[in-house]
């Protein structure tokens, strides 16, 4: 699946991206800022859409002057299924967040990176995550990391790649870490400790 657009799982159309866009601003919007928060979809595609889902009771529509401002009405019987939709990349965080925090011993830091952290995943897309061990990993750290990897698989559809390094080892010459600074989601650990492990402040 694609993390940044989990209703293509559902549907390939205009509307899954107009939910998300409605559930995650959370407030009223004009057809314009839905526009701008999909990217990808023309003006008369999202305005058909938004009408369509005004139609359905799932979108309210409030008149404001000349123009018209919707959002997602959430006392509808799926509301709570569209909004656990558009928020499956945080909740394959917290997954992810919780399996690491119960190991025996927990990684010192890990961080989600690539094309799931810039949302730029195709639907085949490994998920890239860094874990930073505090000390040698031993057959329990092996057999934890092959776990997650399975229940991510099952969770997504998508391949888990695991980076792994020694604490001794997160160091300011090592390129991917430095490019991971900018370009990673923390899921455990202190992300400025990350930083200031390889030179930043």
């Amino acid at each position: 699946m694609k993390l940044q657009s989990p209703f293509e799982v559902i549907t390939p159309t205009a509307d899954g991206d107009v939910l998300t866009a409605l559930v995650r601003r959370g407030d009223w919007m004009s057809v314009a800022q839905v526009v701008d928060l999909v990217g990808s979809r023309s003006d008369e595609g999202v305005r058909r859409v938004i009408h369509r889902l005004v139609e359905q009771g799932i979108v309210d529509v409030l008149p404001v002057g000349k123009r018209s401002m919707f959002r997602l009405n959430r006392h509808h019987l799926l509301a709570s299924a569209i909004e656990s939709i558009a928020h499956a990349r945080a909740t394959l965080l917290a997954r992810v967040t919780e399996r690491l925090a119960a190991w025996a011993s927990p990684p010192r830091y890990a961080a989600l990176f690539g094309s799931a952290a810039r949302n730029t995943m195709a639907a085949k897309s490994d998920l890239d995550l860094l874990l930073v061990h505090p000390s040698e990993v031993d057959e329990l750290w092996d057999s934890n990391v092959a776990d997650l990897m399975v229940d991510v698989r099952s969770w997504t559809g998508n391949d888990l790649r695991v980076i792994h390094y020694a604490e001794q080892d997160v160091v300011s010459e090592d390129p991917l870490l430095a490019e991971l600074v900018n370009d990673a989601i923390p899921v455990l650990g202190d992300h400025s400790w990350f930083r200031k492990k390889i030179g930043h402040t």
